[in-house]
């Protein structure tokens, strides 16, 4: 199966699905991943070249493959019209045909996240015979920070993921060097552990990921 995996940010894959991809390609899958954002520019200056040095490392690491890091303005893909960003994932995936994609959750506190959301279910709309399986992931610090109460991340599915995923993820995550923080912060190695016992918990599980299905087509 090909899997392409959307996020707003470097880093958004790592934290948002990171045990899944590992999990998938590790059974084979093919995984590919298309990165939007440059990198945390609205912070300060950033390195581009290091940027998706990064991104191509932690690709690497959970078996995957970085398509292109195209290099939208942090936090301002709101100046972009949904259609041209709908058009950038169309054109991924006329390269890579993929039957899962994994996006953002439209429910997210930042903007790109939600900008990103509405882009992949545009250039997704069900207008062949075989419109692929659309998983929503979460992005701790802006997925539970999200304000509008009809558009709560309610997850319909969890992945189970094993110690060996599980540690891919955080040696990817620690890739992106100025994105790990200390605890008690969302994106700490101790929260992240937390939420993935929790989600593993509210599925009979030891640790897992957790998705909102968007779409899944039966045939």
């Amino acid at each position: 199966m090909k899997v392409l995996v959307i996020a707003a940010h470097p880093d958004d894959e790592v934290l948002g699905c990171g045990g899944a991809i590992a999990k998938l390609s590790s059974e084979g899958h093919e995984v590919k991943i298309l990165v939007f954002g440059e990198g945390p520019s609205a912070r300060g200056p950033i390195n581009r070249d290091a940027v998706k040095a990064q991104a191509q490392n932690a690709a690497k690491i959970l078996g995957a493959e970085l398509i292109d890091i195209l290099g939208y303005p942090d936090n301002r893909f709101d100046e972009f019209a949904i259609l041209d960003l709908a058009r950038e994932i169309e054109r991924a995936r006329a390269d890579f045909p993929a039957e899962l994609i994994l996006t953002h959750h439209a429910g997210d506190l930042n903007q790109d996240h939600r900008q990103i959301a509405a882009a992949t279910f545009v250039s997704c709309r069900p207008i062949n015979k075989e419109p692929p399986e659309l998983w929503c992931y979460e992005v701790p610090s802006s997925t539970e920070w999200g304000m509008l109460t009809s558009e709560v991340f309610r997850p319909n599915l969890f992945v189970k993921i094993d110690e060996s995923s599980w540690k891919k993820k955080i040696r990817a995550l620690r890739e992106y060097k100025t994105e790990v923080r200390k605890f008690p912060h969302p994106r700490s190695p101790e929260s992240l552990d937390a939420l993935s016992r929790t989600r593993g918990s509210q599925a009979g599980l030891e640790r897992a990921e957790a998705f909102y299905i968007a779409r899944k087509v039966l045939r």
